[in-house]
Parts: C-alpha cells; structure tokens; sequence
C-alpha cells in the first residue's frame, strides 16, 4: 500500500534542486509520475490528476456494443468492470466528487444505451434510484462516491478493531502515536491517503460501538458503549452522572 501522495512543497531553488539531484543520483520526477499505480503529485485540480480512471472507463465502455446486449448483459458489465476499474485507487486515495459524478454519468449513459455526449436519450429512472438495492426496487449498483468512501472507511474500520496488518501497523506508527482514530485529526502534511481515511470517521461512528472490556476504559456517557439507545449512549437522569464516569465507578464493593 502506498501511503499516498504528499502535497509539493518547493522549499528551495532549482539550482539546488539540480545539485541535489546530481549529489544524490537520482533522476527528477515529472508531475505526471505514478507510483504503484497511483499519480504521485497533485495539481491545483484535483480530478484532472485522476483522469485517466475516465479515460480507460470510457474507452472501454465506447467498445462495447450495449445496443447488443440485453439489460442483464449491461447490468453485468457495469458491475464486473465498469465498477471495478476505479477500485484500486479509490480503495487508497479520495477521489474528487466531480469525477466520481462523471464516472456514474459515463455507466448511466451506457446502461440507457446512449450513445454519445450530445444523445442524451431518455433515462426512466434516476441513477440514485437504479443504485438502491434489490429489496427497494434498485438493481443493486452502487455510486462511485459511496464506493469510495466504503473503502477508506475500511482502514479506519481495521484501525478501530486493532486489525495488524501491516499496513495498518505503518499507519499507527505515523499517525496514531498518543492518540485514537476516532480523537486524531488530520494535519496540513500529513497525505491525502489519511486525510480520506479521516474523513470517514463520520460513516464509521453512526454504526461503531465499543466492546466491554476493561471497565476502566469506557466513559459511559461519552463512549458509544450501549446498542439499543439513541447515539449508543445511555441518556443521564437527574444527578446520576456525579462522580459517576467510568463503567468500573458502578461495581459494587462486594465486586459484583
């Protein structure tokens, strides 16, 4: 995994950016360089940067007959490799909302059976509504967006559940040093790879609740900690919550 690229930061002439370069040996990287895959140095537009994931998807999709294929035909070539080209950076990097809207208008356009920009066509139902899942009348596709921010919300998910992965472990060692995932906050430097994982901290926390364990470590009107309250939290009746913080502040002296 590639932490992802880091903002460019131009600290010194390009005179000494030459003298470094010939003192260390090393060949100058051009703005549209790529590491594993993924573009090493953003421009001012971001989405200009992921491009080329609309330019494959389109080539694709402009070969392919849809006019030939029935519906499920379609709906199967969206799903095994429409979907599936953007994964691999999206499952590592936070793709621009407008490419991902280009992204979903390029299959809408495909599954409609139009042909070009300019022959728009029809559509009897909406993109959203064609995304909802089977049981609510959709046909199960997902947007790119949601896509998106279902991956990067797996490496916050592995970095709650103490998940040790490699990658995760890289992580934690950068970022996580004197803090949790769910208190940390994105510094200016820090990659857009963690800033995206961040960014998911909102998705994770409508649905994460914390195991018993040590009693000590749960604060238990802070901490989400109870499934079947609003919030997961317990809701504090009169002067109940004096002096009454912890989970172990309710064991008996007797130890029950």
């Amino acid at each position: 995994m590639s932490l992802g690229p880091r903002p460019v930061r131009k600290n010194f002439s390009g005179r000494r950016e030459g003298d470094l370069v010939r003192t260390i040996g090393v060949p100058r990287i051009r703005n549209n360089t790529k590491y594993l895959g993924l573009p090493l140095f953003h421009t001012r537009r971001k989405s200009h940067d992921f491009n080329y994931i609309l330019d494959k998807l389109e080539s694709l999709l402009s070969g392919w007959k849809s006019k030939l294929l029935s519906k499920a035909g379609r709906l199967m070539m969206i799903k095994s490799v429409g979907l599936a080209i953007p994964t691999y950076t999206m499952q590592s990097i936070p793709i621009p909302l407008q490419l991902c809207n280009k992204i979903d208008a390029a299959l809408r356009k495909f599954w409609w059976g139009h042909k070009s920009e300019n022959n728009r066509g029809l559509c009897l139902k909406s993109w959203g509504n064609l995304c909802k899942p089977k049981s609510h009348r959709g046909l199960g596709l997902c947007q790119s967006h949601d896509i998106n921010k279902a991956l990067l919300g797996k490496w916050g998910w592995g970095l709650l559940t103490n998940a040790n992965s490699l990658c995760l472990q890289i992580l934690r060692a950068k970022y996580l040093h004197h803090s949790s995932f769910i208190d940390s906050e994105p510094r200016n430097g820090d990659s857009w790879t963690w800033k995206g994982i961040c960014s998911s901290k909102p998705l994770i926390t409508k649905g994460a609740c914390k195991q018993l364990g040590n009693r000590k470590s749960i604060n238990i009107w802070i901490d989400p900690w109870l499934p079947q309250f609003p919030g997961f939290r317990p809701p504090p009746t009169g002067n109940l919550r004096l002096g009454l913080i912890f989970l172990d502040d309710f064991r008996l002296p007797t130890g029950g």
